[in-house]
């Protein structure tokens, strides 16, 4: 798989998508190669795999209209 990010804010904001079927070693490879070292995972499975390696980590999962919870949005 070619890692690939959108650049968001030159420098600064970056999205990835399809994330989940890389290698641990391949996912810190792609974060190194542009100095990412802040991921906000909005997915809703979280990488243990690479909090250890990242300055800061966060796992805030929000549905993308596929996926929700019923019950929260019709009531």
């Amino acid at each position: 798989m070619a890692a690939r990010l959108t650049e968001i804010l030159p420098g600064e904001l970056y999205q990835r998508g399809s994330f989940y079927d890389m290698s641990t070693d391949g996912k810190l490879a792609m974060l190194r190669a542009y100095g990412v070292d802040v991921v906000v995972n909005l997915w809703h499975t979280a990488y243990a795999d690479i909090v250890p390696h990242m300055f800061r980590y966060v796992h805030c999962y929000f549905p993308d209209g596929k996926d929700f919870d019923r019950q929260v949005i019709l009531g």
